[in-house]
């Protein structure tokens, strides 16, 4: 099983090393048995475990969720179904919340911003580092520690034609990333 090959690995590292596991899965499937949360945290039971969910404001979550929705054409072409739907409520993410909290320790759980702004050194790399307390590298003269671009959405607009050429034309992602260039 996954969380067996898990320990084992986890067992083969070397006695002082940290390792880092970072899959928004974690999250996303939590509450399903296509993430095995609760065996997750029974291997790492006897490990020092730091669990860091970062929310990003709510308007802009729900805004770029439903943009990748529109982009990748599995989600609801209008925005009122896509509110209506059950996975949106907040009460889904206070549910995952109390998940993460009994299966790894209210303790060792934190719940971070993902705003630039509140972020230690203002970027998402040395925040998280921070957080865990692993060491941050001192930013060079380049910029901040983490990568030196943004992942920048696409507009609403080219969202929207993108889910309509998929859904309309049944073009590729591949196709569409070409007409969209």
């Amino acid at each position: 099983s996954q969380p067996a090959r898990f320990l084992d690995t986890l067992l083969s590292l070397p006695p002082d090393a940290s390792l880092v596991v970072s899959d928004e899965g974690l999250w996303h499937f939590s509450a399903s048995p296509r993430s095995q949360t609760r065996r997750i945290a029974q291997a790492l039971a006897g490990f020092d475990v730091t669990v860091i969910v970062y929310f990003r404001r709510p308007d802009q979550f729900l805004e770029s969720w439903f943009k990748q929705g529109l982009k990748n054409g599995s989600g609801q072409h209008d925005l009122r179904s896509f509110l209506a739907m059950p996975v949106t409520g907040p009460q889904v993410f206070q549910q995952k919340l109390d998940l993460f909290a009994n299966a790894f320790g209210a303790r060792n759980l934190i719940v971070a911003p993902y705003e630039r702004a509140q972020m230690i050194g203002g970027d998402i790399i040395a925040d998280f580092l921070a957080r865990t307390g692993l060491p941050v590298p001192e930013p060079d003269a380049q910029g901040p520690v983490g990568s030196d671009s943004e992942n920048i959405s696409p507009t609403a607009d080219v969202m929207l034609l993108a889910g309509l050429m998929r859904q309309a034309f049944n073009i590729g992602q591949r196709e569409i990333d070409a007409v969209l260039a």
